[in-house]
């Protein structure tokens, strides 16, 4: 596991590799009449109005070694046919980011929510083997990361759209800028599936989880 949860709006990456663990049917989901479809993880979440739907980066891919980024087909893109080729697999993605844009105050990305997966076929020096073990490595990684801090290395339980969701808070700083972050995590079809929730402050934080209250798995 390499951090795409804390950096993820920064080192966003996208992997592919020779694995034996390959998935052929792993999907980016799309949004159909408003509403976001993933199949390979059972999601829907009807998109909140006024909120600014974006999956650009989901575009992209990045080989193991990290230096050379790859485009999906355009073709497939522009068509959201977005599934990885058997011979590809999938190590980390970012799904897509939503956002509350505010033009008026100049505010364009805050608050915001990244969704992001990872197989933990790739995950190394860690054995993970249940959702205890997933979040015991991401408090690991949480503190050799110097930009953030937990404000607590206990986590708590929470269920989401019907689905057991383990949720860490903390702070990041970053160019002098300090944000609010809520890390939601669980395990789903052999993946870690990740909801990083960032704001300015705590009554953006409460905004993000209450668009939350629409997603289904």
């Amino acid at each position: 596991m390499k951090s795409l949860k804390f950096i993820v709006l920064t080192l966003l990456v996208f992997s592919t590799t020779n694995c034996n663990q390959v998935r052929d049917n792993f999907d980016w989901g799309l949004v159909e009449e408003g509403v976001y479809i993933n199949k390979f993880f059972g999601m829907e979440w009807p998109m909140p109005k006024g909120w600014h739907y974006d999956d650009t980066f989901a575009e992209q891919w990045a080989k193991v070694n990290r230096e050379e980024f790859v485009r999906l087909a355009q073709s497939a893109y522009e068509s959201k046919q977005r599934i990885a080729q058997p011979h590809e697999g999938v190590q980390e993605s970012f799904l897509f980011m939503l956002n509350k844009k505010d033009i008026e105050n100049g505010q364009q990305d805050n608050p915001t929510i990244f969704l992001y997966a990872e197989n933990l076929a790739y995950i190394e020096g860690a054995q993970i083997d249940d959702l205890e073990d997933y979040m015991a490595q991401t408090v690991k990684e949480s503190k050799a990361n110097p930009s953030v801090t937990l404000d607590s290395e206990d986590y708590e339980k929470e269920r989401v759209g019907g689905t057991t969701f383990y949720k860490l808070t903390g702070v990041r700083t970053d160019g002098g800028a300090s944000y609010k972050e809520h890390y939601y995590l669980t395990l789903l079809n052999g993946f870690g599936f990740g909801m990083l929730l960032r704001a300015d402050d705590d009554a953006g934080i409460a905004k993000l989880e209450e668009v939350m209250g629409g997603i289904s798995f």
